[in-house]
């Protein structure tokens, strides 16, 4: 019984043993096991954060040709209003100009109508002195004088006309007697 003590003791034992080497070899196992899960995921993570940085980069990049597109096209329309605010201020310079030179020559013109004016009153006050003048040295009125110088030019007239056609006459008489 002793051997059979000693066997179950043995098996005993053996299974203790067994079961410690066993144990052991599972927690080395599951050491290996778990560094190699975690260099796996350390491999992953870095993997996964190199993607999530190209990505990013590359997102990065578009947004800056995006930002830079719109900066540019901002700057073009800028660039277009002060063109054009230029372009308007220029005009607007332009026309107060003209406004001022029109207002100018304006005034120039009122103050020439106006002297026109002050002359020919001027100028009818002399007028209207020269017929009294005339008139008392005449001893005739303006219609009086009028009427005379009237006749005095038909006869005149006259007189010339038949000056003319006497020499018209005397001129034929002359080519007719040539003629014949």
């Amino acid at each position: 019984m002793i051997e059979v003590i000693a066997g179950i003791g043995g098996l005993l034992a053996g299974a203790v043993i067994g079961y410690f080497l066993f144990t052991n070899t599972l927690t080395k196992k599951k050491e290996s096991l778990i560094a190699e899960a975690e260099a796996k995921g350390e491999t992953i993570r870095k993997d996964k954060e190199l993607k999530a940085k190209e990505r990013f980069l590359e997102l990065k990049e578009k947004h800056d040709i995006a930002i830079k597109d719109r900066t540019r096209k901002i700057q073009s329309a800028e660039d277009r209003v002060k063109s054009k605010e230029t372009k308007l201020n220029k005009d607007l310079e332009y026309q107060k100009r003209a406004q001022n030179n029109t207002e100018r020559i304006q005034k120039d013109l009122d103050d020439q109508i106006t002297a026109v004016k002050t002359k020919q009153s001027e100028l009818e006050s002399t007028r209207q002195k020269a017929v009294t003048l005339l008139e008392d040295i005449s001893g005739l009125s303006a219609e009086e004088a009028k009427t005379q110088l009237g006749e005095q030019l038909k006869d005149k007239a006259r007189a010339q006309a038949s000056e003319q056609i006497q020499e018209i006459l005397d001129e034929a008489k002359y080519k007719s007697q040539h003629r014949s």
